[in-house]
């Protein structure tokens, strides 16, 4: 069977309830895993945001009929470039991303006993799967309606920064790319490392942030509000260094790259906790100035 009109209609309709289409998505996933209708519909319109989605789900669903923890293969491969394209085509949507978490978890080779990180990391990524699925809507409509772009560094982090003593010496790495200010300013004030380690990390971030804005007043104070929040939808969409082995790294750089997912984890949590008061406290920087 390759009629494909139906699943459409239902997909239109749902426009931006994305829980119920995350449900429905997934329903459709398992008629389409045994016909053909999301491959036609794909075909014949391989632009469409709900076709990619839909395959996108058919595809994996097909990947792990091969059972479980067998590392990648073509058809994950698969699954996962239309994962890829879907979030490219409606990047407000989570399921593409939710899809890829579950490629993750099943797909994973078992090695219980050779790395005692992997059942961590199931949990780990089950939670960041639930965090998806509670969090970015909710997190997205709370945006400003027009963001501040201009050219930025576009990967200014700490290890593209050389530091001597309390100053900073050179930034490495400037890409001069169009970015959102807000988007740097909130990954240089959330630093995952500081985040976790830092107890005071909140009032470093809020100094930094306030700091920034003395500096560049023309940032728009709706952007210094909603670096925070940029910073959380960023890290919640980020799977960096959630697995090491496809990398080939020195054991230390492997170790290193364990490190930054975790932290990362940690961060979620603390800003999904404290949005709330941090932006009650940016707030205050917009009222001082």
């Amino acid at each position: 069977m390759g009629r494909w009109e139906g699943a459409r209609e239902v997909l239109a309709a749902t426009g931006a309830d994305w829980d119920r289409r995350v449900f429905r998505l997934q329903v459709l996933a398992r008629a389409g895993a045994r016909l053909t209708f999301a491959d036609t519909w794909a075909q014949a319109e391989p632009r469409s945001p709900n076709a990619l989605a839909l395959l996108a789900h058919v595809q994996a669903l097909r990947s792990m009929a091969g059972g479980r923890g067998r590392g990648r293969s073509e058809a994950m491969e698969q699954a996962w470039e239309l994962c890829d394209a879907a979030a490219d085509a409606l990047p407000a949507d989570p399921s593409p991303y939710i899809v890829m978490l579950a490629l993750l978890r099943f797909h994973s080779p078992d090695r219980d006993r050779a790395d005692p990180r992997l059942e961590q990391l199931r949990a780990e990524l089950a939670r960041r799967r639930e965090d998806l699925h509670t969090h970015v809507a909710r997190l997205r409509a709370g945006l400003p309606d027009r963001l501040a772009i201009q050219a930025g560094h576009a990967d200014f982090t700490r290890t593209n920064l050389l530091v001597q003593e309390d100053a900073i010496t050179a930034i490495l790495d400037v890409q001069g790319e169009t970015c959102l200010p807000a988007w740097e300013l909130g990954r240089a004030a959330f630093d995952p490392r500081t985040v976790t380690n830092n107890p005071s990390w909140m009032r470093c971030a809020l100094r930094l942030i306030e700091s920034y804005r003395a500096k560049n007043p023309g940032l728009p104070l709706t952007d210094v509000r909603a670096s925070a929040r940029i910073a959380l939808l960023y890290m919640l969409f980020g799977f960096y260094g959630a697995t090491t082995s496809e990398y080939g790294l020195p054991t230390a750089a492997a170790v290193d790259l364990q490190q930054h997912w975790a932290e990362h984890q940690v961060t979620i949590h603390r800003l999904l906790s404290g949005l709330d008061e941090v932006e009650s406290a940016l707030d205050t920087i917009r009222r001082s100035q």
